[in-house]
């Protein structure tokens, strides 16, 4: 039976709109000319980036997007971010419902789109939000985490996070979820109106994509160099995050591990990575890169690693499509895995990479592939991973919500007939 995962390479129909077909998302009362959105997360990331870039790219200034979160500046933490959005507001020590009822005033949202995780910030938003609408965006299943989100989590920590789970998807005007499988586990747990949900996967900005290809560094040893592109932890040995002995696994078979560490807000731990790498000659460990440079860094490798460690989060790791993998596609590398079902059926269903039982698994796999059609298959599956191609299913999405939650304002006539339908060419 075909797993609840999205295949991004379908030829899905990609909606996009004319001037007057974008003038559909504005509420037209107080001489509005724009459409106020608000997003909210308490640490905003890569993926809630991506989407403030492509609706901008699109709408322009059709779109106020105003931004509001509890986390660090975005510059700090990524070097870049502030500059897509109009207005940043972050929370100075006020309560979080008083926070997000302050910023509803300033920034008089028609939507209200707030990401995990956690969850707090859409409990807040539905108490103060006037009949806006909330949506909630699932990026991360924190019921699931059972090795905790934070390193400092225990087992309180726990059990509030799936009291805020619940009552932020079950309390929210409408959902979005970072995958198909995410999609199948809320609205199985949860009493939720699923005609208000939408999946709206994890996509690569246009801009972000590697102009040129770096050359090989196996074309100078002629060794095989593998990539890994997000959290670590060496404090946490049941997370997913928890790579230490994976990468040994890998050197062990004299394959190259290159890390590259994100911030590491969540587990705050890299050095025991630091010093492995001092001590092997196949495991590299590169300081934090801003992610519009890292892309382009990436091509000099050979394949993208996604294989996490499934001790206690197997159930999670089932259901996510992590930005990694779209990203190393993005970047012409085929993906290698374990058996992590929605990450499988993405690399097996678009022949993109190899899966494998375990380090030993893949390097037998690794030394009887030819990799030729591999990189053929990568060529067409990359536009699928672009969000600006994808953008309009969440444009059309809050045209949707803007008509339902505002009876006064309705669809011009002839605009469903209007609106163009494309597919992946």
């Amino acid at each position: 039976m075909r797993p609840e995962v999205s295949n991004l390479a379908d030829k899905s129909e990609a909606l996009s709109f004319s001037a007057l077909e974008v003038q559909v998302l504005i509420r037209r009362v107080s001489g509005k000319s724009e459409l106020s959105l608000l997003f909210l997360q308490p640490q905003p990331c890569i993926r809630t980036l991506n989407y403030a870039k492509a609706l901008k790219h699109v709408l322009g200034s059709k779109i106020c997007i105003s931004l509001a979160h509890t986390g660090q500046e975005l510059r700090t933490l990524y070097g870049y971010g502030e500059e897509y959005f109009d207005n940043v507001s972050i929370r100075k020590g006020e309560s979080h419902a008083s926070f997000v009822s302050k910023v509803i005033e300033e920034a008089s949202p028609d939507i209200i789109h707030s990401h995990n995780a956690p969850d707090y910030l859409t409990i807040a938003a539905k108490k103060v939000s006037r009949g806006i609408p909330v949506v909630h965006d699932t990026h991360e299943v924190l019921s699931l985490h059972h090795s905790g989100f934070f390193s400092s989590d225990n087992e309180e920590s726990l059990s509030r996070y799936a009291l805020e789970e619940k009552a932020a998807n079950e309390g929210s005007d409408a959902r979005v979820y970072a995958s198909h499988g995410i999609r199948g586990y809320i609205q199985r747990r949860y009493q939720v109106n699923t005609d208000n949900d939408l999946v709206f996967g994890n996509y690569v900005s246009r801009s972000y994509l590697p102009r040129s290809f770096k050359r090989k560094l196996s074309e100078n040893d002629g060794e095989i160099h593998i990539a890994y592109v997000g959290c670590i932890t060496s404090l946490l040995r049941e997370s997913h995050y928890y790579l230490l002995n994976i990468f040994k696994g890998l050197a062990s078979q004299k394959l190259h591990i290159h890390i590259h560490p994100s911030s590491n807000l969540i587990t705050r731990s890299s050095s025991a990575y630091r010093e492995l790498a001092a001590k092997s000659e196949f495991i590299h460990y590169h300081n934090h890169m801003d992610r519009r440079k890292l892309l382009t860094q990436l091509t000099r490798y050979d394949y993208g690693w996604a294989g996490l460690n499934a001790v206690r989060n197997r159930e999670h790791l089932e259901i996510a499509l992590p930005n990694k993998v779209v990203e190393y596609v993005a970047c012409g590398l085929p993906v290698l895995a374990f058996p992590h079902e929605a990450i499988k059926y993405f690399i097996e269903n678009d022949h993109v990479g190899i899966v494998g039982k375990n380090a030993d698994d893949i390097a037998r796999q690794l030394a009887e592939l030819d990799s030729s059609e591999l990189r053929s298959n990568l060529e067409k599956c990359r536009q699928s991973v672009i969000i600006e191609e994808k953008i309009a299913q969440l444009i059309d999405f809050y045209r949707q919500l803007v008509e339902k939650f505002t009876p006064e304002f309705s669809t011009p006539r002839g605009f469903q007939a209007n609106v163009m339908h494309t597919g992946r060419q």
